[in-house]
């Protein structure tokens, strides 16, 4: 892979955002709570001010996906799903579609966070194209909560083809999962992060995707 198809930016994804064009594709997972320093009752609020902002960095033929997991807190779900749904609707944007990512097998129990993930894609003028699988196996990740590298491939290969982007972009980019499988498709990608040690991780990072 040449380095110039892949840039991370070390910054605050949510002021970057603002200050650029809006792009075609942005393929993310927002962080968690405890990622942002945010006490738990506040950070739906912060959430779902950041959903708004990635639909507002979109252009109007273009996508946004969004790879999430609720949280259990105090006996009560926060579903982030609904909260997507809600920024969208907002925004006016449409569900494309919703995939249902396994964490595990059916059968397991995790007291803090659901065994599957939401894997979502909204746009305010695509189409969904033709039929998909509804439930995709988590598979392998680069670090315990990244994105799958069967969702991200999946993502990143239906926004390419919608959108006929080049370029993908992944505004919460961590250690760089996103960047990397699209690099590895043969796209460029773009990340901003507001930590120098996920950035110089996305920096590095490579994935080899299986030819089917």
């Amino acid at each position: 892979m040449r380095t110039d198809k892949r840039k991370v930016i070390c910054c605050d994804a949510l002021v970057q955002l603002r200050r650029i064009e809006p792009v075609k594709a942005i393929i993310t997972s927002l962080p968690d709570a405890s990622e942002v320093k945010c006490h738990f009752p506040a950070y739906p609020q912060w959430f779902s001010g950041a959903v708004r902002n990635v639909f507002d960095s979109v252009t109007k033929d273009g996508v946004a996906i969004f790879y999430q997991g609720d949280r259990r807190y105090r006996g009560r779900l926060l579903s982030k799903a609904n909260l997507i749904c809600n920024g969208a609707q907002s925004k006016g944007f449409h569900l494309l579609w919703h995939k249902i990512v396994l964490r595990n097998h059916p059968g397991k129990i995790n007291l803090y966070r659901p065994t599957y993930l939401h894997l979502m894609a909204f746009s305010p003028s695509l189409k969904a194209g033709r039929p998909t699988p509804d439930v995709i196996d988590h598979s392998k990740t680069i670090y315990q909560n990244g994105m799958g590298i069967n969702a991200a491939v999946f993502a990143i290969r239906f926004a390419a083809d919608a959108t006929r982007t080049n370029v993908i972009y992944d505004p919460f980019c961590g250690r760089g999962t996103v960047l990397a499988v699209a690099n590895a498709l043969g796209l460029e990608s773009v990340g901003f992060d507001i930590s120098t040690e996920q950035c110089a991780l996305a920096r590095k990072l490579r994935i080899q995707i299986p030819q089917n």
